[in-house]
């Protein structure tokens, strides 16, 4: 052990002795045991469960028809779930078109578009659905909206959504 150890401190001096081999074998003995003894990593599902549960919200999208009138089948609509106060990056989004509304989507933790971003990270969120032409992530001016406070995020009720305002 000595020999190695002088070893690994003079490289010349492992050469010499010809312990290269031996010290090889004591570093691969020293990494297998560190294997052995290392922290067992959870699964994502268990982290999520020991912090509490996974947030899963449930929202029922439609539009108003005098909306609808103004856009064409093809356009796109996006139902996203913000924190209500924190960053205005949305934590969970679904993208669908004008086409398939009245429709029912589920935003969840498995949504989270950066990591350590999820609903049940933020205790109050605003969950929001709208309708553009351009397609653009980004709200513009002639966009219509729907939007909706969730104070209980651990309810199973579905929550509704009509798009019908505009955005100014």
């Amino acid at each position: 052990k000595a020999l190695i150890d002088a070893g690994e401190d003079m490289p010349e001096l492992a050469q010499l002795l010809g312990i290269e081999a031996m010290m090889a074998e004591a570093k691969a003995a020293e990494a297998k045991a560190a294997q052995s003894v290392a922290p067992v990593r959870k699964p994502e599902s268990d982290i999520a469960s020991a912090k509490g549960p996974a947030t899963r919200l449930k929202v029922a999208v439609d539009v108003s028809d005098q909306v609808r009138q103004k856009f064409d089948e093809n356009d796109v609509v996006f139902v996203y779930a913000k924190a209500k106060q924190g960053p205005r990056m949305p934590l969970a989004v679904e993208r669908l078109t004008l086409a398939s509304l009245p429709t029912t989507v589920v935003l969840d933790d498995s949504m989270a578009m950066v990591e350590g971003m999820k609903l049940s990270a933020f205790d109050q969120l605003v969950v929001s659905a709208r309708v553009t032409t351009t397609g653009s992530a980004i709200a513009q001016s002639g966009d219509y909206l729907g939007q909706l406070d969730v104070e209980d995020k651990t309810t199973d009720a579905t929550l509704n959504i009509v798009i019908k305002t505009v955005v100014p």
